[in-house]
This record gives structure tokens, sequence and C-alpha cells, in this order.
């Protein structure tokens, strides 16, 4: 009854606050969203609202891979691109581009095809140099990045399906 539907508008009031994590610094969000929902279970919890142990266990460790999603995109994050790495690809991209027109001559492409398969080439691999430096940081606003703020409103918008969808089970008789 109206324990319930009390529980449910402090629910409701927490995910509503979600101004308040993205407010905190981007590193901190997402466990402090974990914490949060674990806080929420365990206040569920003893108001008896989650009545089976097996289902707790089950937030629970669907909570524990959540957190540990959150530190391998951490460790994505803050791995940065070895510079050497970076300088051997670029070098030996150079040298490919500047062997690559003898060759082409050498293989009997005519003066006048040779500089359009030349750029052709050296577009395509610039173009794949260029976006593997890109996706070296994932985790950002840049218009290359993924679309976290989409991806973390669609969980928001499911936990509060799910919650309302646990409070109206829970009415029943």
């Amino acid at each position: 009854g109206s324990n319930r539907s009390q529980d449910a508008a402090d629910l409701t009031h927490v995910m509503e606050h979600s101004d308040r994590i993205l407010a905190a610094p981007s590193s901190f969000r997402a466990p402090w969203c974990i914490d949060l929902i674990s806080e929420q279970v365990a206040h569920a919890h003893e108001k008896k609202l989650v009545t089976s142990d097996i289902g707790l266990l089950r937030i629970e460790k669907l909570l524990y891979k959540m957190n540990m999603c959150f530190g391998a995109c951490s460790r994505i994050n803050t791995t940065p691109l070895c510079l050497g790495y970076l300088y051997h690809v670029r070098s030996a991209l150079l040298v490919y581009l500047l062997f690559l027109p003898p060759a082409l001559i050498a293989h009997g492409i005519t003066p006048f095809l040779l500089p359009i398969v030349t750029v052709f080439v050296a577009f395509t691999l610039l173009t794949v140099d260029q976006l593997a430096a890109q996706t070296e940081g994932p985790f950002g606003t840049d218009p290359t990045d993924l679309p976290l703020q989409t991806y973390c409103k669609s969980v928001l918008d499911q936990s509060r399906l799910a919650s309302q969808l646990s409070f109206l089970e829970s009415d029943k008789p």
C-alpha cells in the first residue's frame, strides 16, 4: 500500500536528481551511481520491498559486474598509446608511401594514373592511422567518442521502468 508508494516516490526522487550525478567529476560518476543504487537496494531490502535473498544476491552480482565494467573502461581510458608505436607506424607509412610510386611504375601504371592511385592509397592509409589515434581515448565528448550520455540515459530509463514494475508487482495480493 502506502509504504510502497512512498518508497517508489523516494526511488523516483533519487533518480530524478541525476543532475547531481552529471555535476560530479566524470571519474567519480560511475562509482557514485553504483553506490547510490546499492544504497537504494539495501534500503528496499530493509523495508522488505526486496523479499527474496536470491533476488538481492542477483542485484548485488549485477552491481559487482557493473563496477568491474567501470574498472575496465577506466583502464582503457587511462592507458595511453605508446608514442614509440605511433612514431614507428607513421614512419613505416611514410616509407611505404615514398616507395609506392616507383613500385607502381615498375608494375606498369601509366604516369597519368600514378598520382590518382598514390593519392587514393595515401588517403586510405592515413585515414586509418588517424582513426586509430582517435580511438585511443573513446570516453569523452568529442563527436568521435562513444555516446556515453545516450547509454547512461538508457540505463536510467530502464532503471525507472524496473523500479515501477517491481513496485506494481509487489502491490498484488
